[in-house]
């Protein structure tokens, strides 16, 4: 019923309507290819699809380097390709709002090379969050579907122990499925190293000493490739980010070799610049941020065809919170960021069009 509402909400839009399809069409396109080409060139770099997808554990680690499998002038590939992700939902928000074959096709496709990413990825949680607003959409939509998400996330937790199986085959050519009886406990402990981190703050501090601010100044000179820095003068290696400086903490902490990283959540984040002088304020200045993105996410109440998208950002929400760190954000996560700017766009967008219509009553 809410479906078929919003339908004839979008039919009165008119030439509007059409106008903002075709330009929301245009982006989704233009994101696909390029994050489709960005895989592909990946998978020829790196001679085969199966090396392709055992690279996230190949190359992680602080003393295991992308370039030992892929060329320097590959490596920006690598950010690129994280925004596959976002297709699949802009496209099924597209086929909501007008049934089109060619669309589905699209979505589909998108879709195979959004799980390939994830399973390069190698992050069990990245592949259960990417999938639940599909789930929590439909059961949304049929008003039944609590029971049924219960189950597929039942499900999705029980077939995380064996994930890890199939990236240590990928990698390594050998596979040993971990029998463990709490899913839901395993899961959640990959949530949990924010709890660790403030609670040593003051540890971490005395290992790395204050930023300064710093990390909100580099994070832009991240997605600039090695060779153009060097044009200014800038070596990439110089310009460490905060999350690096954490894992080595945690390193010398438990005296061990850290084989992958461990992100600094937003209190940590913040507090690594100047202590509580920073991190009050900018917690401040991030809850007003999130008041009115709140306030965009309501506008969007009546209108079905988005909620698929607005799911995702709201899911994705906590990967960010726990990975606050900027310079990450913008190469992990450029996708999420990318489906905020398309909200907001089309917020605006929709907001001045109902304004013009009052304006002309």
């Amino acid at each position: 019923m809410g479906n078929i509402k919003f339908k004839e909400t979008w039919k009165q839009k008119g030439l509007e309507g059409k106008v903002l399809y075709k330009k929301i069409k245009l982006i989704t396109d233009i994101i696909f290819l390029v994050g489709v080409a960005s895989i592909v060139l990946l998978i020829f770099e790196v001679g085969s699809l199966k090396t392709y997808l055992a690279l996230g554990s190949l190359t992680r680690g602080l003393d295991k380097s992308p370039t030992d499998y892929i060329g320097s002038s590959y490596l920006q590939l690598v950010t690129l390709s994280v925004i596959i992700l976002i297709p699949p939902y802009l496209y099924l928000y597209l086929y909501r709002l007008k049934n089109s074959k060619i669309i589905l096709l699209k979505f589909f496709i998108s879709l195979i090379f959004a799980v390939l990413f994830l399973l390069y990825n190698q992050g069990r949680a990245p592949l259960v969050i990417f999938f639940l607003p599909f789930f929590f959409a439909i059961g949304k939509r049929r008003k039944k579907g609590v029971l049924g998400l219960a189950i597929l996330f039942g499900v999705g937790l029980f077939l995380l122990a064996y994930l890890d199986a199939i990236f240590q085959y990928l990698a390594y050519g050998y596979y040993a499925v971990e029998q463990s009886g709490n899913y839901i406990t395993e899961f959640l402990s990959q949530f949990s190293y924010p709890f660790a981190n403030f609670s040593l703050r003051n540890e971490l501090i005395q290992y790395s000493g204050y930023r300064y601010m710093y990390d909100y100044v580099i994070w832009p000179f991240t997605m600039i490739p090695s060779s153009i820095l060097e044009l200014i003068g800038i070596s990439k290696e110089s310009i460490i980010s905060v999350s690096t400086f954490n894992t080595k903490a945690y390193g010398a902490f438990l005296g061990v070799d850290p084989t992958g990283g461990i992100p600094v959540d937003l209190l940590t984040f913040n507090y690594y610049q100047f202590g509580y002088f920073t991190l009050l304020p900018m917690c401040l200045v991030i809850g007003r941020i999130l008041r009115r993105l709140d306030l965009i996410f309501y506008f969007f109440k009546n209108n079905f065809a988005i909620r698929i998208v607005l799911y995702r950002i709201s899911f994705s929400m906590i990967g960010i919170l726990n990975n606050a760190d900027l310079s990450a954000i913008v190469r992990n996560r450029l996708d999420i960021v990318l489906l905020l700017l398309i909200i907001i766009y089309i917020y605006i967008y929709e907001k001045r069009l109902i304004e013009t219509k009052r304006s002309e009553q």
